[in-house]
């Protein structure tokens, strides 16, 4: 119910009716903190059948969804793609939140697809949810300004379906190469290229490079469980 009730918010309205943004981050803090420990516990070996309620999959699905749309998304958007998108019910303005505040947003969201992956690798969800986290997932690679540590999870979330959901291929290029044409080039391709040492294989490979790398080898080695 929690998780639900998070996923319901919305932040506009919240601030409007004179709620404290501590408040709301702590709200939203919450719940994907408890949405990861869900994902982690349903994850784990011997944990009985019952524990995993369709319900709370859709509400964790639900509360990622709009913490991405309402926080993650202005935040790391640039101020261009704000003012397209932004309308008076639709994520416009600054977020009221210190940047020590969006880091911890972050790192959260972030924890949570990591644990979105270990619970995929676990169970299934239905194809709608899956659409949706293919959906979320690929728009974090397509920010104005990376965060490495988001697409190394959404990167590990997309693997996972990609490998365990043949049916859904097709849907996880055809939307990724619908974004292609607002891939930046140039210097401002730079800052997306991986922080890896030259000794590393993942050196000089940007984001999506690497994406998409991850994405074909897992349509032909064996799975990896985490």
């Amino acid at each position: 119910v929690l998780v639900s009730s998070v996923g319901g918010l919305d932040l506009q309205a919240c601030l409007d009716k004179g709620a404290s943004s501590a408040n709301v981050l702590g709200a939203y803090l919450l719940g994907l903190e408890i949405s990861t420990l869900y994902c982690v516990l349903a994850s784990s070996f011997g944990v009985p059948v019952t524990l995993v309620v369709e319900e709370v999959s859709f509400g964790i699905v639900k509360c990622l969804k709009e913490v991405l749309r309402q926080v993650i998304t202005p935040m790391l958007s640039s101020d261009g793609e704000r003012g397209k998108k932004g309308s008076k019910n639709d994520d416009a303005g600054d977020l009221p939140f210190s940047a020590e505040e969006n880091a911890l947003l972050c790192t959260a969201v972030s924890d949570l697809m990591q644990a979105l992956h270990e619970f995929l690798s676990r169970h299934k969800l239905g194809e709608d949810q899956l659409h949706q986290l293919i959906h979320m997932s690929l728009s974090v690679f397509f920010f104005a300004e990376p965060n490495f540590r988001l697409c190394s999870a959404a990167e590990e979330m997309l693997v996972t379906i990609f490998s365990r959901n043949s049916a859904l291929r097709g849907s996880v290029i055809q939307e990724f190469l619908s974004r292609a044409p607002r891939l930046p080039c140039g210097k401002r391709a730079k800052k997306f290229q991986l922080p890896a040492t030259e000794d590393n294989a993942a050196y000089g490979l940007s984001t999506w490079t690497h994406l998409l790398l991850r994405l074909c080898q897992s349509s032909c080695l064996p799975l990896r469980e985490p």
